[in-house]
């Protein structure tokens, strides 16, 4: 079984209606590879290659990690702003 090789997280500006949902799925997909990589180093016939997997859990969970600090940090961006936008649309219709 091939597991991809974690990808750096994107910080992005992302549609704020879709960030939940894209950072939800990724969550579970990062860990998810994660515990696959752990079970995988539990049957490895080798050291090497069991440190490998452990290395490779380690790299998806701080992925994991980078991306909730990212959703946070998109979500409280958003909280920021909401105030602004709606004394703006507020402003225009008056």
């Amino acid at each position: 079984m091939e597991l991809p090789a974690p990808a750096s997280v994107s910080r992005e500006k992302w549609n704020f209606s879709e960030e939940a949902a894209v950072s939800s799925h990724k969550l579970n997909d990062y860990e998810a590879f994660a515990r696959d990589c752990v079970n995988l180093a539990n049957q490895a016939n080798t050291t090497a290659l069991r440190q490998r997997l452990l290395d490779m859990a380690r790299d998806w969970m701080r992925a994991s990690m980078e991306e909730q600090d990212t959703s946070a940090s998109v979500r409280r961006q958003k909280g920021k702003y909401q105030p602004l936008a709606k004394a703006v649309a507020m402003d225009a219709e008056g």
